[in-house]
Protein backbone atom coordinates (compact mmCIF):
# COMPACT_ATOMS: atom_id res chain seq x y z
CA UNK A 1 0.00 0.00 0.00
CA UNK A 2 2.86 2.40 0.78
CA UNK A 3 4.39 1.76 -2.64
CA UNK A 4 1.10 2.62 -4.34
CA UNK A 5 0.81 5.88 -2.38
CA UNK A 6 4.41 6.78 -3.25
CA UNK A 7 3.78 6.18 -6.96
CA UNK A 8 0.57 8.22 -6.79
CA UNK A 9 2.36 11.19 -5.20
CA UNK A 10 5.25 10.91 -7.68
CA UNK A 11 2.83 11.05 -10.60
CA UNK A 12 0.91 13.93 -9.01
CA UNK A 13 4.19 15.83 -8.48
CA UNK A 14 5.23 15.29 -12.12
CA UNK A 15 1.85 16.51 -13.36
CA UNK A 16 2.05 19.64 -11.22
CA UNK A 17 5.56 20.45 -12.41
CA UNK A 18 4.64 19.84 -16.05
CA UNK A 19 1.58 22.08 -15.74
CA UNK A 20 3.68 24.90 -14.28
CA UNK A 21 6.26 24.61 -17.04
CA UNK A 22 3.58 24.91 -19.73
CA UNK A 23 2.13 28.03 -18.10
CA UNK A 24 5.57 29.64 -17.80
CA UNK A 25 6.36 28.75 -21.41
CA UNK A 26 3.09 30.36 -22.55
CA UNK A 27 3.91 33.57 -20.70
CA UNK A 28 7.59 33.59 -21.69
CA UNK A 29 7.19 33.23 -25.44
CA UNK A 30 4.76 36.18 -25.53
CA UNK A 31 6.87 38.41 -23.30
CA UNK A 32 9.53 38.87 -25.99
CA UNK A 33 6.96 40.77 -28.10
CA UNK A 34 5.92 43.24 -25.36
CA UNK A 35 7.21 46.81 -25.17
CA UNK A 36 7.03 50.27 -26.73
CA UNK A 37 6.84 50.63 -30.51
CA UNK A 38 6.75 53.40 -33.10
CA UNK A 39 3.68 52.67 -35.21
CA UNK A 40 2.95 54.01 -38.65
CA UNK A 41 -0.57 53.41 -39.94
CA UNK A 42 -2.92 54.59 -42.61
CA UNK A 43 -6.56 53.96 -43.26
CA UNK A 44 -8.02 53.15 -46.64
CA UNK A 45 -11.35 52.59 -48.31
CA UNK A 46 -12.13 50.99 -51.63
CA UNK A 47 -15.44 51.41 -53.38
CA UNK A 48 -16.53 49.74 -56.57
CA UNK A 49 -17.28 53.04 -58.34
CA UNK A 50 -14.38 55.10 -56.94
CA UNK A 51 -11.41 52.81 -56.33
CA UNK A 52 -9.03 53.37 -53.42
CA UNK A 53 -8.97 56.37 -51.11
CA UNK A 54 -6.16 56.61 -48.55
CA UNK A 55 -6.16 58.49 -45.27
CA UNK A 56 -3.22 60.36 -43.81
CA UNK A 57 -0.38 58.35 -42.34
CA UNK A 58 -0.45 58.50 -38.56
CA UNK A 59 2.78 58.02 -36.63
CA UNK A 60 2.25 57.12 -32.99
CA UNK A 61 4.39 55.93 -30.11
CA UNK A 62 2.33 53.02 -28.84
CA UNK A 63 2.78 49.73 -27.07
CA UNK A 64 2.25 46.01 -27.05
CA UNK A 65 1.01 45.02 -23.59
CA UNK A 66 -0.21 41.79 -22.02
CA UNK A 67 -3.93 41.33 -21.70
CA UNK A 68 -5.27 40.39 -18.27
CA UNK A 69 -4.77 36.66 -18.72
CA UNK A 70 -1.91 37.01 -21.24
CA UNK A 71 -3.77 34.80 -23.67
CA UNK A 72 -3.91 37.84 -25.92
CA UNK A 73 -1.97 41.09 -26.15
CA UNK A 74 -3.18 44.67 -26.51
CA UNK A 75 -1.60 46.54 -29.39
CA UNK A 76 -2.12 50.29 -28.93
CA UNK A 77 -1.26 51.59 -32.40
CA UNK A 78 -3.16 54.89 -32.84
CA UNK A 79 -3.94 57.82 -30.52
CA UNK A 80 -7.68 57.97 -31.34
CA UNK A 81 -10.27 55.72 -32.91
CA UNK A 82 -11.93 58.26 -35.20
CA UNK A 83 -11.98 55.96 -38.23
CA UNK A 84 -12.26 52.59 -36.52
CA UNK A 85 -14.86 49.92 -37.06
CA UNK A 86 -17.73 49.08 -34.75
CA UNK A 87 -19.78 45.89 -35.07
CA UNK A 88 -22.90 45.27 -33.03
CA UNK A 89 -22.05 48.32 -30.90
CA UNK A 90 -18.54 47.04 -30.05
CA UNK A 91 -15.39 48.65 -31.44
CA UNK A 92 -13.18 45.92 -32.92
CA UNK A 93 -10.40 48.22 -34.08
CA UNK A 94 -9.56 51.90 -34.20
CA UNK A 95 -6.79 52.75 -31.76
CA UNK A 96 -6.05 49.23 -30.52
CA UNK A 97 -6.61 45.56 -31.22
CA UNK A 98 -6.38 42.47 -29.00
CA UNK A 99 -4.85 39.66 -31.06
CA UNK A 100 -3.42 36.29 -30.06
CA UNK A 101 0.33 35.77 -30.66
CA UNK A 102 1.33 32.28 -31.76
CA UNK A 103 4.77 30.86 -30.94
CA UNK A 104 6.02 31.63 -34.47
CA UNK A 105 5.02 35.33 -34.11
CA UNK A 106 1.90 35.04 -36.25
CA UNK A 107 -1.08 37.07 -35.06
CA UNK A 108 -4.68 35.93 -35.13
CA UNK A 109 -7.70 38.00 -34.17
CA UNK A 110 -10.68 35.67 -33.78
CA UNK A 111 -12.67 38.37 -31.96
CA UNK A 112 -13.18 40.38 -35.16
CA UNK A 113 -14.65 37.39 -36.97
CA UNK A 114 -16.82 36.39 -33.99
CA UNK A 115 -18.17 39.94 -33.65
CA UNK A 116 -18.38 41.14 -37.26
CA UNK A 117 -18.74 37.96 -39.29
CA UNK A 118 -17.25 36.76 -42.53
CA UNK A 119 -16.72 40.19 -44.11
CA UNK A 120 -13.92 40.85 -41.62
CA UNK A 121 -10.26 40.94 -42.61
CA UNK A 122 -7.18 40.39 -40.47
CA UNK A 123 -3.63 39.26 -41.12
CA UNK A 124 -0.41 40.06 -39.34
CA UNK A 125 2.73 38.86 -37.65
CA UNK A 126 5.89 39.76 -35.85
CA UNK A 127 8.74 39.17 -38.31
CA UNK A 128 10.96 39.24 -35.20
CA UNK A 129 10.34 40.48 -31.64
CA UNK A 130 11.18 44.06 -32.73
CA UNK A 131 8.96 44.39 -35.81
CA UNK A 132 5.21 43.87 -36.30
CA UNK A 133 2.85 44.51 -39.18
CA UNK A 134 -0.84 43.84 -39.59
CA UNK A 135 -3.89 44.66 -41.66
CA UNK A 136 -7.33 44.87 -40.10
CA UNK A 137 -10.62 45.81 -41.74
CA UNK A 138 -13.83 44.68 -43.28
CA UNK A 139 -15.99 45.00 -46.32
CA UNK A 140 -19.01 43.96 -48.26
CA UNK A 141 -21.51 45.20 -50.84
CA UNK A 142 -18.91 46.61 -53.23
CA UNK A 143 -16.49 48.14 -50.76
CA UNK A 144 -13.76 47.53 -48.21
CA UNK A 145 -12.00 49.58 -45.53
CA UNK A 146 -9.36 49.17 -42.90
CA UNK A 147 -5.95 50.01 -41.45
CA UNK A 148 -2.47 48.96 -42.53
CA UNK A 149 -0.03 49.15 -39.61
CA UNK A 150 3.72 48.71 -39.19
CA UNK A 151 5.46 48.89 -35.81
CA UNK A 152 9.17 49.02 -34.92
CA UNK A 153 10.33 48.54 -31.32
CA UNK A 154 11.73 51.61 -29.56
CA UNK A 155 15.16 50.67 -28.21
Amino acid sequence: MKITNAIFFDILFILLITGCEDKDEKVNYRSQYLGNFNFSSYSYTWELDWGYTYGDTIVFEGSVEPDVEQEYVIINYRPIASDGWTCNGIQVYGSQIRPFIHKNGELSYPYIFETCGNHSEFSGSFSNPDSVSFHVGGGGLGGTWGHHVIGIRIK
